[in-house]
Formats: C-alpha cells, structure tokens, sequence
C-alpha cells in the first residue's frame, strides 16, 4: 500500500490557543430545583475566519465557586471583521445552595452569577 499526503501552503492549521474573554453572561432563573438542568448563555466576540471556540473549562474553585474559562483557537487564515458569538452551558447541580460562578472576562477580571439551588 502506498499513501500520500500533500500538504498545501493554504491549508488550515491552529496557530494560538488562548482564554476568550466573556462579554456578557444570560443567566434565566437565578433559583432552580437540585438536578435539574439550565442552559446558561455566553456571549463573547471573535474574528471572522480566524479564530473559534476551541475548549470551555470548568474548574471548582471551592465549595460552590466554580471558575469557567472558554479558549478560542486561531488559524493561519487571514481574520475578517469583529462578530459576536454565543456558546451554551449546560448547568446541573448536584446539591443545595448558593453556587457562584464566575466566567473570565480579561486578567483577573470575571463577571460573576449567583444561582440559588433549592432541594
């Protein structure tokens, strides 16, 4: 067998990935029932054609505090206008109580959402 690759000097490949900033945050109850499921809503902006959302992490920063942090990716290909864009987050707490989380929104900077989880 014989195989081949050619690899073209306009083909898409990441160069950079790094922390996304967080423009704004659409939380729909502030109080909801333990294991159910809200979908939280963030919206951030991107260059058109050269950059996406790669990766959101969601780190425990303690007790109900949790960090989340979305990454965008950039490509090789030549970057267009500023366009907003938005990305889901499915949220289903495991226990009772305040949970903070806080989403970044440059360095050391977070905006930051209260939800109230009632049994």
């Amino acid at each position: 067998m014989l195989f081949s690759c050619n690899r073209e000097e306009t083909s898409e490949y990441i160069t950079e990935i790094a922390q996304l900033k967080v423009d704004s945050v659409l939380v729909p109850q502030d109080t909801i029932a333990i294991h159910s499921t809200q979908m939280l809503r963030t919206y951030f902006t991107l260059q058109q054609g050269c950059e996406g959302l790669y990766n959101i992490d969601y780190q425990s920063e303690n007790g109900l505090t949790r960090n989340i942090t979305p990454y965008k990716y950039k490509t090789n290909i030549a970057c267009g206008s500023v366009a907003a864009g938005h990305s889901d987050i499915s949220f289903t707490p495991k226990e009772a109580g305040t949970y903070t989380l806080k989403f970044y929104s440059g360095e050391n900077t977070w905006i930051t959402k209260n939800i109230v989880v009632v049994d």
